[in-house]
């Protein structure tokens, strides 16, 4: 409201954006990560993040991939954007070794079959779904599927798969990424989704269905100074402490133990 007896004074600056100097240390696959990008955005640029579609992608492999660059885009902020986008046989393998990736594509033409081999969740073959030791058989199978995993070829990068045994599953998808509502929603390391509209309301809980899997081995990934490093794993391993003490304790009582002897030995 307005202050008819007080002055309010303001400033505006050329640049309001200011860089923080941080360190990461973060467990992956973690998919609650994805609401603020990372890792595709870091850097913010997305260079370190590689897409990949089938040889021949399809209608619904395209506006998954378009609605995934709008998410990151709208999560990131660069002078630039170098993401690269790749066929299955036009992707390098310096690239599948160096970067994030990024595969899109139902289960048959998915270019990572190597995601469904992964523990955990899996899609198979003939519409199965197989979830710890129990296989599911699932006709028609319509949902789709969003899972992080370690990448391959590198243990210090993810594979994100967008996937489902049909394109239906893939539209499930692509309401995911573009449904803020349902997006801030995400963690664990597997998303299934599954949308029983047609054109489903975010807020309508009765039109969709999030299901959460979190079974991946953690994974840590850190760009830390030793100092950090040892003070993180102390955190991690906080019960090795009183353990420690006491062995030093006990070590020191014997080095005083024997000094005292040598000393009572040159006295007498």
């Amino acid at each position: 409201g307005v202050a008819t007896d007080q002055q309010l004074w303001g400033t505006v600056h050329n640049d309001t954006s200011f860089n923080l100097k941080r360190t990461n240390s973060v467990q992956l696959p973690n998919l609650k990560l994805l609401q603020t990008g990372f890792p595709f955005t870091a850097p913010q640029d997305l260079s370190s993040t590689a897409i990949v579609l089938p040889d021949a992608p399809s209608k619904a492999d395209v506006t998954t991939l378009l609605n995934f660059s709008e998410r990151m885009g709208r999560l990131s902020q660069a002078n630039s954007v170098k993401v690269d986008v790749y066929t299955s046989g036009t992707l390098p393998a310096t690239v599948k070794a160096q970067r994030n990736l990024v595969g899109i594509g139902i289960r048959e033409k998915f270019p990572f079959p190597e995601a469904f081999r992964a523990s955990g969740f899996r899609l198979q073959d003939v519409f199965a779904r197989q979830w710890k030791q129990a296989k599911i058989q699932t006709v028609p199978d319509s949902g789709g599927v969003v899972k992080e995993i370690i990448s391959p070829w590198n243990p210090d990068r993810v594979l994100l798969a967008l996937t489902g045994q049909t394109e239906n599953g893939l539209n499930d998808v692509h309401h995911l990424l573009t449904k803020d509502p349902w997006f801030y929603q995400l963690r664990g390391d597997t998303v299934l989704v599954s949308v029983n509209q047609a054109d489903p309301s975010p807020y309508d809980t009765n039109a969709y269905q999030l299901q959460f899997l979190e079974q991946a081995e953690p994974h840590r990934i850190e760009n830390t100074n030793l100092l950090n490093k040892v003070s993180r794993f102390f955190q991690d391993n906080w019960f090795l402490l009183p353990t420690g003490i006491v062995t030093l304790c006990l070590l020191l009582y014997g080095l005083s133990q024997l000094l005292l002897k040598r000393v009572a030995g040159d006295l007498k």
